[in-house]
């Protein structure tokens, strides 16, 4: 199966800051540190994150509302993810065009 990304030498992990008791205001820092300390390791050639991990079938969506379009029947909305910088550089995703996302 085709998935869109490089599977070879990509490793995917998840992480719930919270239930090891992480407060909100502390999990952003604590996610910052867990990626700068895996970007760090030896043979670790790039390293990003994202919020929705990638073959996992969860999703975000979100409805989008056109002036004068009224969706059919079973119409898919848009879905999305929030991710770092580098994001598909990490997964060996060529991009055809435009750039990746950056700091």
């Amino acid at each position: 199966m085709d998935t869109g990304f490089d599977r070879q030498n990509v490793l995917v992990l998840r992480l719930d800051a919270s239930l090891s008791g992480y407060k909100q205001e502390r999990v952003t820092q604590f996610y910052r540190e867990v990626l700068s300390r895996v970007a760090a390791l030896p043979d670790v050639r790039a390293a990003s994150y994202a919020v929705m991990g990638l073959v996992t079938g969860n999703s975000w969506g979100s409805g989008i509302k056109a002036e004068g379009y009224t969706p059919r029947e079973g119409d898919r909305g848009p879905l999305r993810n929030f991710v770092g910088a580098g994001y598909f550089h990490t997964l060996g995703i060529p991009i055809l065009a435009g750039r990746d996302f950056g700091p």
